[in-house]
């Protein structure tokens, strides 16, 4: 049951992502762990719409459905690996910050919420060499992204709080 609701959650932001024209064929990729060494990603020739654009893979080795995963699978696969409370990964093309990107490092927000929440982000390029993908990892693994919960004491509910540090793009 729990399964299937975090599977709907996907495809669901998967097709928001795709009508937003950040995640598409070719480019962008999104994962959801499902399991100690499994998870799912987009297909690298299928459009999000189409019912099964995704693929399980193993996270722990390389296996036959990495030919038909997003090219992104063994990023996604690292990250996994590396951030064990890692749940989802999302590598995204949003045309504004790709031109941003070109000439500049970080990112400061100026809204009040971005302040708050995310300081400064770092932009990362080509997560695709081994040395980025070191360098994003040493980055996560620096708790530079955190999350907090918060007990509500009369009904004993838990509360996700936003990132407390820093956002990678």
């Amino acid at each position: 049951m729990l399964e299937k609701l975090f599977l709907d959650d996907y495809k669901l932001t998967a097709r928001v992502l795709q009508e937003k024209n950040i995640l598409n064929i070719g480019f962008g990729s999104i994962s959801l762990k499902t399991g100690n060494d499994t998870m799912l990603i987009n297909k690298k020739n299928s459009c999000i719409l189409e019912e099964n654009f995704y693929i399980s893979v193993n996270i722990a080795n390389k296996t036959l459905a990495y030919k038909e995963a997003n090219e992104d699978a063994p990023l996604h696969a690292k990250i996994y690996k590396n951030i064990s409370f890692a749940k989802t990964a999302l590598n995204l093309y949003m045309p504004n910050t790709i031109a941003y990107s070109i000439i500049h490092e970080k990112f400061q927000p100026i809204d009040t919420y971005g302040k708050k929440y995310f300081k400064n982000i770092t932009i990362i390029e080509d997560l695709m060499t081994e040395t980025n993908i070191k360098k994003l990892l040493a980055i996560l693994e620096k708790e530079e992204i955190q999350f907090k919960s918060k007990k509500r004491d009369y009904n004993k509910q838990r509360y996700k709080r936003s990132f407390n540090k820093k956002f990678l793009l």
